[in-house]
């Protein structure tokens, strides 16, 4: 469906297309089909000076007769608008030569500056013009409609989070708005079945299993990111072949609307932007990492967490929006991405650790699998995966999306969340053994995303979504968090990681007050920093800190400086500039001199 169509809506009242939300006129008449339904109420809101005749709407002659014919059965029910109150369209229901009911949003500004555009977007719908163009803009412009819409034109929450779009077209809004909300974007996935059959099947062979359990969970914790303002994060499933990655993959798909097929890991940066975008809010899964990605795959864990794409330009040149998202993300291959980024020349850095978590895949009985639910083997048991999951996809992530809105009536459901998500979080630092004031930043940081996956999982299982008993997921997030932190060495300072704290540490604190800021342009001044002249560190600008070798040695005042150096390297924070027999790196053009710096990247301050 092109995304200028909006598709059905769950509103209020419930599983009601859009007109009948708009208009009530019809209710009386029951009998009609909707075709009927929708003729009867054009005839009621006619403008003045047309008719509706023999299912051509005409212009009246002056005697008040059908007098030039103009186009086939049309409506405009709203105007549409996006939140920052910009971006006014009308909201036209066509009706079909086979008789259906289309939504289609046709902007204000193509109907005053490119009819043209107006009027091919609306005969993708099925309208027929009957006569002159002119004629027809004309009787566009006389609808005069009462009713007003917000336009989402992406999947995931409205801004108030009182509605919430997905990508089969439908919105949910179990509490009754003050503006009916429509969805613009891409309707591109399906649901099926029902929820019943989702619990009875895919949920109940999930338990037991403590990898498709957590697949679930992670799905479902896709509302909650924004709740809680919180970025995503990618979990990597690796292990060997065939052991059932896929399947923890598969079933965490079924909590949302399906694509019908599993996404790939090999695309393009833009090409990832894409399926992040589109799965804002809800969940993406990508299947099979390449042992060689492209050369930016390193770039992409960032992007991928940090929930906003680079910046582009059209073909004429102009900058266009930036996509954005909040998306957990799981991922399945053979190696960890230590291991892929090494083979690639890089390193892992601390900031790409925190943002995308290796998981091994092994101690279970087979696989994946831990209780095969009755089935021989562990390969009849991923065939009975197969065949139910596209049976009943997208009830999980609605009905627990509708129980969000319907507890925060109130505004207390941030205050629930973060009071479930710090239990959750103090269950895994008291199995993993860990103190939160002598625990490693990153580890801290990577807990509270296993913390919050627990939270989705037991919230559903709660609100009897998933018919899990209660501690279920809570159990199987642990059990993967102990996974990650046995493999990762998340439990062994080392020093590496040393290096890269105590240099984060500093800057942190003194990184706008000891660094003076570079111009852009060689000639301009350096801005000199703010405090007194001998405590100046060094420059800065948008992507570097470039330190003073004083500065540098004092940060790290009692160890080997030169090791620091090379440990910072390795973690991908220290670039040097091609100094022979030396890391620093030859700054020119401050006060016309060139002097010699530790190059760090500013990425560092999210170590």
């Amino acid at each position: 469906m092109p995304d200028n169509q909006v598709s059905k809506m769950i509103g209020h009242p419930m599983n009601q297309p859009l007109s009948s939300q708009l208009t009530t006129a019809c209710a009386p008449y029951p009998e009609l089909s909707a075709a009927d339904r929708f003729l009867h109420e054009l005839r009621r809101l006619m403008p003045p000076s047309y008719m509706l005749v023999n299912g051509t709407i005409y212009c009246c002659n002056r005697s008040g007769k059908p007098g030039i014919p103009v186009c086939s059965p049309l409506q405009v029910s709203a105007l549409v608008r996006d939140n920052n109150g910009q971006g006014w369209s009308r909201l036209v229901q066509v009706l079909t030569p086979d008789r259906r009911v289309i939504d289609c949003v046709v902007p204000h500004t193509e109907v005053e500056a490119k009819p043209n555009d107006a009027i091919a977007r609306l005969a993708d719908c099925g309208l027929q013009l009957q006569g002159d163009r002119y004629l027809f803009l004309q009787f566009l412009k006389s609808w005069k409609p009462t009713s007003y819409a917000l336009r989402l034109p992406h999947v995931g929450w409205t801004p108030d989070r009182t509605a919430f779009a997905l990508g089969d077209g439908r919105v949910i809004a179990p509490v009754p708005r003050g503006e009916t909300v429509i969805y613009t974007g891409t309707v591109d996935r399906t649901t099926t079945g029902r929820l019943e059959d989702w619990q009875s099947g895919v949920a109940t062979l999930a338990s037991g299993n403590p990898y498709l359990i957590f697949g679930i969970s992670l799905a479902l914790s896709g509302p909650f990111l924004s709740l809680t303002n919180r970025t995503g994060a990618i979990f990597h499933l690796y292990g060997e072949n065939s052991v059932g990655k896929t399947k923890a993959l598969m079933v965490g798909n079924t909590v949302w609307p399906s694509a019908g097929t599993e996404s790939p890991w090999r695309t393009t940066s833009a090409g990832l932007e894409g399926l992040l975008a589109q799965a804002n809010d809800t969940f993406l899964g990508l299947d099979e990492l390449p042992g060689e990605p492209h050369a930016g795959f390193g770039d992409d864990i960032y992007a991928a967490a940090n929930g906003a794409g680079k910046n582009r330009a059209t073909v004429t040149g102009r900058a266009q929006a930036r996509q954005q998202w909040r998306a957990p993300v799981l991922s399945t291959g053979e190696a960890p991405v230590r291991q892929v980024l090494r083979d690639l020349g890089q390193s892992l850095r601390g900031g790409q650790a925190v943002r995308m978590i290796d998981i091994p895949v092994m101690g279970m009985t087979h696989g994946v699998f831990n209780d095969l639910h009755g089935h021989a083997t562990s390969k009849a048991f991923a065939r009975k995966i197969e065949s139910i999951a596209p049976r009943s996809c997208g009830h999980a992530g609605a009905n627990l999306v509708r129980e969000l809105i319907l507890s925060d009536q109130d505004q207390s459901i941030r205050t629930t969340i973060e009071t479930l998500h710090e239990i959750e979080l103090s269950k895994l630092m008291m199995q993993l053994g860990l103190d939160p004031r002598t625990a490693r930043n990153e580890t801290l940081r990577v807990l509270d995303r296993f913390a919050l996956v627990a939270v989705a999982g037991e919230f559903a299982s709660q609100r009897q979504i998933t018919g899990w008993p209660a501690g279920t997921a809570s159990e199987a997030v642990m059990d993967m968090a102990a996974r990650w932190f046995e493999h990762s060495g998340a439990d062994k300072p080392t020093e590496q990681s040393s290096a890269v704290e105590r240099t984060r540490d500093y800057l942190l604190q003194f990184g706008d007050s000891r660094f003076g800021i570079l111009r852009q342009r060689a000639d301009d001044p350096v801005e000199a920093p703010a405090a007194r002249s001998h405590e100046a560190a060094g420059y800065r600008d948008d992507d570097y800190f470039y330190m003073l070798k004083p500065t540098f040695d004092t940060i790290h005042r009692g160890q080997d400086a030169k090791r620091a150096a090379e440990k910072l390297e390795a973690a991908g924070y220290l670039e040097p500039g091609g100094e022979r027999n030396s890391r620093q790196f030859a700054l020119s053009g401050v006060r016309k001199q060139r002097i010699r710096v530790y190059r760090i990247r500013a990425e560092i301050l999210s170590a």
